[in-house]
């Protein structure tokens, strides 16, 4: 019976996905925790890391303000404002300042107009989210019966569970994932190598050391917007 269960084409399909997914999320909480935790030499600056956007941002002649609090650190294009969590703003270790040196990357490069950056600001961190359930959405129609999905969708009253049963949206929104995916991957990667490494070196008081573990940070986190592209694959081989 447990042979017949496993070898269901429709299980296997699900199983597929829940193994892609937990092993995706799993690799990105590795990252993002190898970037978010101090390294073991925090150095004696002659200045924080608030103080040092602020040093960057005058050196390039922005508007760009800095706020402290929240949750997350990021830059946001429609207030034009670095926002850096506490943590951030009163560490004086490497990978703080790489941090940063990432969202004043961004800043850099929306007033610069740079195509992809300007590009991700107005779609939006929502984008890909969204792209990636309506990519689920067409999956589930296929693995399970589109006859189900389709009576559902008339007796909820909700026509984009019959939309998603087609395999024309499957393919739609699978592409469409993949492009915003690629948008924000390219843009969040230029942003670190380069422009956020040179950042950290035009200061001129960082030693090789602090670069090499800011350049590893930097890598760390710029991985972690490419990991979703492994998701795709499994769309695909689960169909």
């Amino acid at each position: 019976m447990l042979a017949e269960f496993l070898t269901d084409t429709k299980v296997a399909a699900w199983l597929w996905l829940t193994l892609s997914c937990s092993m995706l999320f799993a690799v990105r909480l590795i990252l993002a925790r190898r970037v978010s935790r101090p390294d073991d030499y925090s150095g004696t600056r002659a200045f924080t890391p608030v103080e040092f956007a602020e040093m960057t941002i005058a050196r390039y002649r922005l508007s760009t303000s800095v706020a402290v609090g929240g949750r997350q650190h990021k830059f946001d294009p429609i207030t034009d404002t670095v926002h850096l969590t506490h943590d951030v703003a009163n560490r004086r270790d490497s990978r703080a300042y790489a941090t940063v040196s990432h969202e004043l990357g961004h800043a850099i490069r929306f007033h610069d107009r740079r195509l992809l950056t300007v590009l991700y600001a107005k779609l939006g961190l929502w984008a890909p989210t969204a792209a990636l359930t309506v990519t689920a959405l067409s999956l589930a129609a296929k693995v399970f019966d589109v006859e189900a999905l389709v009576y559902l969708s008339k007796w909820t009253g909700t026509a984009a569970l019959q939309v998603a049963a087609s395999s024309v949206t499957l393919g739609i929104s699978t592409t469409a994932a993949t492009a915003l995916f690629a948008i924000v991957a390219s843009d969040e990667w230029r942003t670190s190598f380069p422009l956020a490494l040179t950042l950290m070196e035009q200061a001129g008081v960082f030693s090789e050391d602090d670069i090499a573990i800011c350049r590893s940070s930097l890598k760390a986190a710029a991985t972690t917007y490419l990991l979703p592209f492994a998701i795709l694959p499994a769309f695909v081989i689960a169909l």
